[in-house]
């Protein structure tokens, strides 16, 4: 998904389930005009941190996840 300076992005952790979610929207404007009510185009991605490892790299201006599968 492309990052831009319209793309809107939330990190969810839920320590209970070990679960991690990543919600990107990429283009935000449009739901914030009354006149042109339009949907947001968003993406998901979900990660069970029981199953999974995610590394986290800042490059540049953006952070890059990795998930991992853990060793058992």
């Amino acid at each position: 998904m492309p990052v831009t300076s319209k793309s809107q992005w939330t990190l969810f952790y839920n320590p209970g389930h070990q679960a991690m979610a990543l919600i990107g929207a990429v283009e935000i404007d449009p739901g914030l005009n009354p006149d042109k009510p339009e949907p947001i185009d968003t993406d998901i991605f979900t990660f069970n941190l029981n199953e999974l490892v995610v590394g986290i790299n800042l490059i540049g201006n953006a952070l890059v996840f990795t998930p991992l599968r853990r060793g058992r």
